[in-house]
C-alpha cells in the first residue's frame, strides 16, 4: 500500500544585488506542500505587494511551473518583464496553427526549416512579430512565401 505525505515547502521572493553579487530575500512563505507552486506564486506576490507596495519590480525570473497565462497576465499588468522557463508538459499552445512549426525554444520556424528572426513587439495585440531570417525582401523571393508564416499578423 502506497503512502503519501505532504507536508510544508518554503516559497521566497528574492531579489538579486549586482553589486554584492547575491540574492536577498524578500519574502519568506511557509505553504502546504500539496499546494502547486504557481498558486503559491500568486499568493505571495500579492502578499509582497501588500507589505512592499513602493517597491518597484522591472524583471521576475520564475521557474516552469509559473508557465501559465494567470501569472503571465499579472505581470503583463504590473509592467513587469517576465522570464519564465517554459512548462514542456503543457504542450503546444491551441492558438498557434498546426502548419506553424516552433523551435524547442519558442522560435517558429519556417518551411525552408529556418529559424526566423525577432520583428518587434506589436503591444497592442500582445504578441511578438517574426520575419523571414534572411531580410525581409527575401520573404518575396521564397518558394514558401504565401506560408502564414512570414505574415507578422499570425504571431
Amino acid at each position: 500500500m502506497e503512502k503519501y505525505y505532504y507536508g510544508y515547502t518554503l516559497f521566497q521572493l528574492s531579489c538579486h544585488n549586482h553589486s554584492l553579487h547575491v540574492d536577498i530575500p524578500l519574502l519568506l512563505r511557509f505553504t502546504s506542500a500539496k499546494r502547486h507552486d504557481s498558486v503559491s506564486f500568486l499568493v505571495a506576490f500579492h502578499e509582497f505587494e501588500k507589505h512592499m507596495p513602493d517597491l518597484h519590480i522591472s524583471n521576475m525570473c520564475l521557474d516552469s511551473a509559473m508557465d501559465n497565462y494567470p501569472t503571465y497576465n499579472l505581470l503583463k499588468d504590473r509592467h513587469i518583464h517576465a522570464f519564465i522557463d517554459l512548462n514542456a508538459k503543457c504542450g503546444r499552445p491551441k492558438s498557434i496553427p498546426d502548419n506553424i512549426h516552433i523551435d524547442k525554444d519558442g522560435t517558429p520556424i519556417c518551411q525552408q526549416g529556418e529559424r526566423m528572426a525577432p520583428n518587434g513587439y506589436d503591444k497592442a495585440r500582445g504578441c511578438l512579430l517574426w520575419r523571414c531570417p534572411y531580410g525581409k525582401n527575401h520573404c518575396s523571393k521564397c518558394e514558401h512565401h504565401s506560408w502564414g508564416a512570414f505574415d507578422p499578423n499570425i504571431f
